[in-house]
């Protein structure tokens, strides 16, 4: 018993897998969609909230965003695999040909507002600083068991990344008061849009069946911070 539960969106009929680009095969059980099996492991579990994230997933599914949730098990998950689609490449994010297409697609995802995403927040504090803190508190502890000269550096590491976080919150908080662009209201944030997470079709040039997956960091955050983000990345 391995504890999976069905998804209450999961596809029932033939057409699942096509729907989405995604080819059905021939089963067992009849014509089922390609799927992809997720197994958490204990050091990604340590910083990435699970059940948060499989929830986040499963609103996102209900609505045709992302690929279809299709199980949850005790440690991972069951979704569509789109086989009609491809990584972008890092290069490729800068280009003409999909600029316009992932920045169209990251101003539709800034519209969502998953329950699960936000449930328990206060609808005027960003997820960001707090899990900054959150990753450099847990940073200090994993190194007490370091050598004393790696210690050292990376004490002084996670101390810079410290400051400029709260430089950079005092920036943007002092903004707030005058500056009325949508960079920086709190919106529904991918947090982690590498070109990796961009799925775009593997045969084709069509920028409406672009797609973003893998949605562990996504939380609400000011939209200038997801756009830094996919531009570090």
């Amino acid at each position: 018993d391995s504890g999976a539960s069905p998804a209450s969106n999961a596809p029932t009929d033939s057409t699942a897998g096509s729907a989405s680009g995604c080819p059905d095969k021939e089963g067992p059980l009849g014509r089922l969609p390609v799927c992809l099996v997720r197994v958490f492991g204990e050091a990604g579990s340590s910083i990435i909230d699970r059940k948060t994230e499989n929830r986040v997933f499963n609103d996102l599914s209900s609505i045709g965003f992302g690929p279809a949730l299709l199980g949850i098990f005790r440690n991972g998950r069951i979704e569509e695999f789109f086989t009609q689609l491809r990584p972008l490449g890092p290069l490729e994010m800068v280009t003409e040909k999909w600029t316009p297409a992932i920045a169209r697609h990251l101003r539709y995802m800034h519209s969502l507002e998953p329950a699960a995403a936000g449930r328990g927040r206060d609808a005027n504090q960003p997820d960001l600083w707090g899990r900054i803190r959150s990753y450099v508190a847990k940073g200090r502890e994993l190194l007490k068991s370091s050598p004393e000269d790696e210690e050292d550096d990376f004490m002084t590491m996670l101390s810079t990344v410290e400051g400029e976080a709260k430089w950079l919150q005092r920036t943007i908080e002092s903004h707030k008061s005058v500056d009325e662009s949508p960079l920086v209201k709190i919106v529904f944030c991918h947090n982690d849009l590498l070109s990796g997470n961009i799925l775009v079709p593997k045969d084709c040039d069509g920028q409406s069946s672009l797609r973003f997956i893998d949605y562990e960091y996504c939380a609400f955050n000011p939209a200038v911070a997801d756009i830094a983000n996919h531009f570090a990345a």
